[in-house]
């Protein structure tokens, strides 16, 4: 079957036929499920999950569709999504999140840009080269990213130190180009820039040092 196309503000993704995925039923419980069948694989080289609640979700780049060659990363949109747990332990190549509400981003490494919006209640752990924040609120950041994070129209975002990196990771993320030589600077992860308040001190973030 064609892969019917979509158009989402500055990008274009693939809907992904329905057979082309490994979907589960809900769980009828409160607790997110941990089901190996919530591995998910994208059409192509690229995936699209919406309207997801109470699940551990695997953003997997082992995509065997033809014309992707083995070592290709994926791109993920995630949207409409509650109560859900988003990871890898692995690079993938972006990652856009739209409309997610108390959920969690825990990703090993992403090569290109997480960019959210309209997401609240939301926590991202990952190494990233850029993350992207517009329209967003009540977020927890604990993010290595080659530049500033960047905020715009977003409020109420804590700021804080990202998990120490374990040299088997350090290796990975290197070969991704997503190491800086002598690795990252003690205080890159405070780095922010919010459009809002580009002349001004923002009150828009707080940065919380940890004990």
């Amino acid at each position: 079957m064609q892969a019917e196309n979509i158009s989402l503000p500055q990008f274009r993704f693939t809907r992904i036929p329905c057979e082309n995925l490994t979907l589960r039923s809900h769980s009828s419980t409160n607790e997110p499920s941990t089901d190996n069948t919530a591995l998910v694989r994208g059409f192509g080289h690229s995936g699209i999950l919406e309207g997801r609640s109470q699940e551990i979700v695997n953003l997997t780049n082992r995509i065997r569709e033809p014309g992707c060659h083995r070592g290709q990363l994926s791109a993920w949109t995630v949207r409409d999504s509650r109560n859900c747990t988003f990871t890898s332990t692995e690079v993938i190549g972006t990652l856009f999140g739209y409309y997610l509400e108390d959920c969690i981003i825990k990703i090993q490494g992403v090569k290109g840009s997480i960019n959210l919006t309209g997401c609240k209640r939301v926590t991202v752990e990952c190494v990233c080269s850029q993350l992207r924040i517009t329209d967003c609120g009540d977020l927890s950041l604990s993010v290595h990213s080659l530049s500033p994070i960047t905020l715009v129209n977003s409020g109420n975002v804590v700021i804080k130190p990202p998990q120490p990196l374990t040299q088997d990771v350090c290796l990975e993320l290197d070969s991704a180009g997503l190491l800086p030589k002598g690795g990252f600077a003690p205080d890159q992860w405070k780095l922010v820039n919010d459009f809002n308040c580009l002349n001004q001190p923002s009150n828009n973030y707080t940065v919380d040092e940890g004990s």
